[in-house]
């Protein structure tokens, strides 16, 4: 029995405690509320200006009417009269918001390590290496420059690499200024590169030869055909850039690589010729150039070329 009071005893006790504090809370929440209040109406007054001491809000407003009716009066005396204006109301245009332009520059890579990474998957593209043929000297450089020069800073070492990539003539040459200081042997090496393989006359000279010690091409080789159109289109591609190479345009020159095709592209050629001759245009190495390409890729197409009806032909028999 003892124990059952004093548990109902300290519910009772606990209760009691509850309705204290929650009273304690009710008076703090309205003594705050009070004092909102009052701060509220203390900047009312202090913002509201007294109109009792100035004679009221009739005396403003009949003082304020006296001045604006005596100002308009001198204004209309003064000046002159005017014509009537109409007021135009212009639409007013409804904001519209501005579409939102998405940077669409590219990111910066957060990884430093990724162009490592890349230029390690990159595949090694061998150097073919360089024996004097004035043809290979301008792929023979891009190659060395890009995939072993732009590696390397010390000059002992890029002569070494020149030394290693090259034979015959360009070798020699090489060789010749191995025992001067590095970095003058190697400028001096590149001197000489330019000097003997990169003269533009040169170039000319040496396409113009090949094209003419060309040999004549049959009727039935097709594979003859295309590749004498590959080493038209290497003349067109260097002339873009070189002047000296425009004595392949020249009429002499013109039917010499003429006489290298089949009787009938020298038929379709004549044809051609007369057709630009009429327009009183000149005749351009690149008309040769696209008549070439076209019966070349006629006569070496996969269903209907020549090497393709031979085979079909000769399954018939």
């Amino acid at each position: 029995m003892d124990l059952k009071l004093k548990r109902i005893q300290m519910q009772h006790q606990a209760k009691m405690d509850q309705i204290q504090i929650e009273e304690e809370i009710a008076s703090l929440h309205d003594e705050i509320e009070k004092k909102s209040l009052a701060s509220k109406k203390g900047r009312h007054k202090r913002g509201t200006l007294d109109l009792k001491q100035y004679g009221g809000t009739d005396g403003i407003t009949n003082g304020s009417d006296t001045y604006n009716s005596r100002r308009n009066d001198a204004y209309l005396h003064s000046a002159p009269a005017r014509e009537p204006q109409t007021t135009s109301y212009l639409p007013v245009r409804e904001a519209t918001r501005e579409p939102q332009v998405l940077d669409s520059s590219p990111s910066v890579d957060p990884h430093p390590f990724t162009q490592i990474v890349k230029e390690l998957k990159k595949p090694k593209c061998e150097v073919k290496k360089f024996g004097g043929n004035i043809l290979e000297y301008r792929k023979f450089m891009r190659q060395l420059n890009t995939n072993v020069m732009k590696l390397i800073d010390d000059f002992e070492e890029k002569m070494s690499i020149l030394e290693s990539y090259t034979y015959g003539k360009a070798n020699k040459i090489v060789i010749g200024y191995s025992h001067m200081d590095p970095e003058i042997g190697f400028r001096r090496t590149i001197e000489d590169f330019e000097e003997l393989y990169g003269d533009s006359e040169q170039l000319a000279a040496v396409y113009s030869q090949k094209a003419l010690a060309w040999p004549i091409i049959r009727a039935d080789d097709p594979k003859g055909l295309d590749e004498y159109f590959m080493f038209l289109c290497e003349c067109q591609h260097a002339m873009e850039g070189n002047n000296s190479l425009k004595v392949m345009e020249y009429s002499g020159n013109l039917q010499k690589l003429v006489a290298k095709l089949p009787f009938y592209i020298q038929d379709k050629w004549r044809i051609k010729y007369q057709e630009i001759k009429d327009k009183r245009i000149p005749i351009k190495f690149e008309d040769l150039v696209n008549l070439v390409r076209k019966e070349s890729k006629k006569a070496n197409d996969p269903v209907y070329g020549k090497d393709a009806m031979k085979t079909l032909e000769s399954e018939k028999r």
